[in-house]
Protein backbone atom coordinates (compact mmCIF):
# COMPACT_ATOMS: atom_id res chain seq x y z
CA UNK A 1 0.00 0.00 0.00
CA UNK A 2 1.34 3.43 -0.96
CA UNK A 3 0.20 6.46 0.93
CA UNK A 4 0.59 9.93 -0.58
CA UNK A 5 0.82 13.24 1.26
CA UNK A 6 -2.53 15.09 1.22
CA UNK A 7 -1.49 17.77 -1.30
CA UNK A 8 -0.45 15.08 -3.83
CA UNK A 9 -4.05 14.07 -4.37
CA UNK A 10 -4.92 17.35 -6.03
CA UNK A 11 -1.93 18.03 -8.29
CA UNK A 12 -3.00 20.51 -10.91
CA UNK A 13 -0.09 21.24 -13.14
CA UNK A 14 3.52 20.17 -13.56
CA UNK A 15 5.82 21.07 -16.46
CA UNK A 16 9.14 19.46 -17.38
CA UNK A 17 11.44 20.51 -20.21
CA UNK A 18 14.75 18.89 -21.15
CA UNK A 19 16.96 20.27 -23.94
CA UNK A 20 20.18 18.73 -25.26
CA UNK A 21 22.52 20.48 -27.68
CA UNK A 22 25.53 18.87 -29.32
CA UNK A 23 27.84 20.26 -31.99
CA UNK A 24 31.35 19.65 -33.26
CA UNK A 25 32.94 22.01 -35.76
CA UNK A 26 36.34 21.10 -37.12
CA UNK A 27 38.44 22.77 -39.79
CA UNK A 28 41.84 21.70 -41.07
CA UNK A 29 44.20 23.23 -43.58
CA UNK A 30 47.18 20.97 -44.16
CA UNK A 31 50.22 20.92 -46.43
CA UNK A 32 51.03 17.22 -46.08
CA UNK A 33 54.42 15.53 -45.76
CA UNK A 34 56.08 15.18 -49.16
CA UNK A 35 54.18 18.10 -50.71
CA UNK A 36 56.23 20.93 -52.25
CA UNK A 37 54.56 24.31 -52.75
CA UNK A 38 56.19 27.23 -54.60
CA UNK A 39 54.25 30.52 -54.68
CA UNK A 40 54.57 34.31 -54.69
CA UNK A 41 52.32 34.58 -51.60
CA UNK A 42 50.36 32.03 -49.58
CA UNK A 43 47.68 31.85 -46.91
CA UNK A 44 47.06 28.58 -45.13
CA UNK A 45 44.03 29.11 -42.94
CA UNK A 46 41.67 26.93 -40.91
CA UNK A 47 38.82 28.89 -39.36
CA UNK A 48 35.63 28.23 -37.42
CA UNK A 49 33.05 30.87 -36.56
CA UNK A 50 30.45 29.38 -34.22
CA UNK A 51 27.29 30.32 -32.38
CA UNK A 52 25.89 27.59 -30.11
CA UNK A 53 22.69 27.79 -28.07
CA UNK A 54 20.64 25.37 -25.97
CA UNK A 55 17.64 26.49 -23.93
CA UNK A 56 15.08 24.67 -21.80
CA UNK A 57 12.11 26.64 -20.51
CA UNK A 58 9.36 25.15 -18.36
CA UNK A 59 6.49 27.25 -17.06
CA UNK A 60 3.26 26.61 -15.21
CA UNK A 61 0.30 28.66 -14.11
CA UNK A 62 -0.97 27.57 -10.74
CA UNK A 63 -4.70 26.95 -10.62
CA UNK A 64 -5.21 25.73 -7.06
CA UNK A 65 -3.08 23.82 -4.60
CA UNK A 66 0.11 22.86 -6.47
CA UNK A 67 2.18 23.78 -9.48
CA UNK A 68 5.72 22.88 -10.39
CA UNK A 69 8.21 23.37 -13.19
CA UNK A 70 11.58 21.80 -13.92
CA UNK A 71 13.94 22.75 -16.75
CA UNK A 72 17.20 20.98 -17.64
CA UNK A 73 19.57 22.19 -20.38
CA UNK A 74 22.64 20.13 -21.33
CA UNK A 75 25.22 21.22 -23.91
CA UNK A 76 28.20 19.41 -25.42
CA UNK A 77 30.08 21.69 -27.82
CA UNK A 78 33.49 21.26 -29.42
CA UNK A 79 35.33 23.47 -31.90
CA UNK A 80 38.78 22.75 -33.39
CA UNK A 81 40.81 24.61 -36.02
CA UNK A 82 44.20 23.39 -37.21
CA UNK A 83 46.54 24.83 -39.85
CA UNK A 84 49.59 22.59 -40.36
CA UNK A 85 52.62 22.56 -42.64
CA UNK A 86 54.36 19.18 -42.78
CA UNK A 87 55.67 19.57 -46.34
CA UNK A 88 57.95 22.13 -48.01
CA UNK A 89 56.99 25.73 -48.78
CA UNK A 90 58.99 28.16 -50.95
CA UNK A 91 57.23 31.51 -50.72
CA UNK A 92 58.78 34.52 -52.53
CA UNK A 93 56.87 37.16 -50.53
CA UNK A 94 54.49 36.84 -47.55
CA UNK A 95 53.09 33.76 -45.82
CA UNK A 96 50.15 33.56 -43.40
CA UNK A 97 49.68 30.37 -41.37
CA UNK A 98 46.53 30.71 -39.26
CA UNK A 99 44.18 28.59 -37.17
CA UNK A 100 41.15 30.40 -35.70
CA UNK A 101 38.35 28.96 -33.61
CA UNK A 102 35.95 31.72 -32.62
CA UNK A 103 32.72 31.04 -30.75
CA UNK A 104 30.63 34.20 -30.67
CA UNK A 105 28.02 32.65 -28.39
CA UNK A 106 28.10 29.51 -26.30
CA UNK A 107 24.79 29.77 -24.48
CA UNK A 108 23.10 27.21 -22.25
CA UNK A 109 20.01 28.30 -20.34
CA UNK A 110 17.51 26.54 -18.09
CA UNK A 111 14.50 28.50 -16.87
CA UNK A 112 11.71 27.17 -14.70
CA UNK A 113 8.75 29.31 -13.73
CA UNK A 114 5.83 28.48 -11.54
CA UNK A 115 3.27 31.27 -11.67
CA UNK A 116 2.56 34.22 -13.90
CA UNK A 117 5.50 36.39 -12.99
CA UNK A 118 6.57 38.58 -10.11
CA UNK A 119 3.15 40.18 -9.53
CA UNK A 120 1.50 36.77 -9.28
CA UNK A 121 4.16 35.55 -6.85
CA UNK A 122 3.85 38.61 -4.61
CA UNK A 123 0.05 38.45 -4.50
CA UNK A 124 0.00 34.66 -4.04
CA UNK A 125 2.69 34.91 -1.34
CA UNK A 126 0.76 37.59 0.55
CA UNK A 127 -2.49 35.60 0.32
CA UNK A 128 -0.69 32.46 1.53
CA UNK A 129 0.67 34.30 4.57
CA UNK A 130 -2.74 35.81 5.45
CA UNK A 131 -4.58 32.51 5.04
CA UNK A 132 -1.87 30.60 6.96
CA UNK A 133 -2.09 33.07 9.84
CA UNK A 134 -5.91 32.98 9.85
CA UNK A 135 -6.55 29.26 9.29
CA UNK A 136 -3.25 27.44 9.63
CA UNK A 137 -3.44 26.33 5.98
CA UNK A 138 -1.76 27.90 2.94
CA UNK A 139 -3.51 28.47 -0.37
CA UNK A 140 -0.99 26.89 -2.76
CA UNK A 141 2.48 25.52 -3.28
CA UNK A 142 4.59 26.48 -6.28
CA UNK A 143 7.97 24.85 -6.98
CA UNK A 144 10.55 25.47 -9.68
CA UNK A 145 13.97 24.04 -10.51
CA UNK A 146 16.43 24.91 -13.28
CA UNK A 147 19.68 23.09 -14.09
CA UNK A 148 22.20 23.97 -16.82
CA UNK A 149 25.26 21.78 -17.55
CA UNK A 150 27.92 22.53 -20.18
CA UNK A 151 30.85 20.59 -21.59
CA UNK A 152 32.69 22.86 -24.01
CA UNK A 153 36.08 22.62 -25.75
CA UNK A 154 37.56 25.24 -28.06
CA UNK A 155 41.05 24.89 -29.59
CA UNK A 156 43.11 26.40 -32.39
CA UNK A 157 46.62 25.79 -33.68
CA UNK A 158 48.99 26.94 -36.41
CA UNK A 159 51.88 24.47 -36.61
CA UNK A 160 54.96 23.77 -38.65
CA UNK A 161 55.37 20.02 -38.24
CA UNK A 162 58.64 18.23 -37.38
CA UNK A 163 59.46 17.61 -41.08
CA UNK A 164 58.05 20.91 -42.36
CA UNK A 165 60.39 23.22 -44.28
CA UNK A 166 59.37 26.85 -44.79
CA UNK A 167 61.35 29.45 -46.73
CA UNK A 168 59.78 32.91 -46.92
CA UNK A 169 61.16 35.96 -48.76
CA UNK A 170 58.80 38.44 -47.08
CA UNK A 171 56.86 38.46 -43.83
CA UNK A 172 55.83 35.23 -42.16
CA UNK A 173 52.71 35.60 -40.02
CA UNK A 174 51.48 32.82 -37.78
CA UNK A 175 48.38 33.06 -35.66
CA UNK A 176 46.32 30.65 -33.60
CA UNK A 177 43.33 32.29 -31.96
CA UNK A 178 40.56 30.79 -29.94
CA UNK A 179 37.84 32.75 -28.22
CA UNK A 180 34.63 31.69 -26.51
CA UNK A 181 31.89 33.80 -25.00
CA UNK A 182 30.16 31.52 -22.50
CA UNK A 183 26.71 32.14 -21.11
CA UNK A 184 25.37 29.65 -18.60
CA UNK A 185 22.14 30.55 -16.83
CA UNK A 186 19.90 28.74 -14.39
CA UNK A 187 16.78 30.70 -13.56
CA UNK A 188 13.92 29.82 -11.28
CA UNK A 189 11.03 32.25 -11.22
Amino acid sequence: KVSLPPFSKSLNFFSVMVAYGQAHSKSEATIGAGAVVTAQEASIQAANLNSFSTEAKAETSPTSSFSGAMAVAVSDYKSEASATVSGTLYIANDLLLEGDSITLENSTKAKAGSGNGLKDKLVRGALNKIKTLATGQGTSVALGAGLAWVNSTNSAEAVIGDNGIVEVGGDFWTNDTFHTRDIVRQTVV
